[in-house]
């Protein structure tokens, strides 16, 4: 019996000694465009390794986003701003990075048409 019991000790020592000494998580976020123009829609990746999968995934601020919790979403930014992500592994591990979007205002364009005509909108 005592026998049992180291070996059922041991292989639980194994077995925890292993989970905490997975890699750990790395991020490679990115967007399509990282400057875009306001009311653009912007695609944001997040590939993540490492830890134990699956993952869980969590966009702020989400407000902003058309999605959320997956790999990749898509956003429509109203001025520039960073978008954070976190991901969990399957060992409650987590790690966050971020990135920036930059939104650059419509420009405003004034004419007269040459023939004096008028313009609607």
């Amino acid at each position: 019996m005592k026998y049992l019991l180291k070996i059922i000790f041991f292989l639980l020592f194994v077995l925890l000694f292993s989970i905490k000494t997975e890699a750990q998580i790395t991020l490679n976020i990115s967007a399509d465009n990282n400057s875009i123009c306001m009311g653009a829609t912007v695609v944001l990746t997040v590939e993540a390794s490492g830890g134990v999968e699956p993952y869980d995934f969590s966009w702020s601020p989400s407000e902003f986003l058309l999605t959320n919790n997956v790999e990749i979403v898509k956003g429509v930014p109203n001025e520039t701003m960073t978008f954070s992500i976190t991901v969990t592994d399957s060992n409650l591990e987590t790690k966050s990075g971020d990135i920036e979007i930059i939104v650059h205002p419509k420009p405003i364009a004034n004419f007269t048409p040459s023939d004096g005509s008028t313009v609607c909108d």
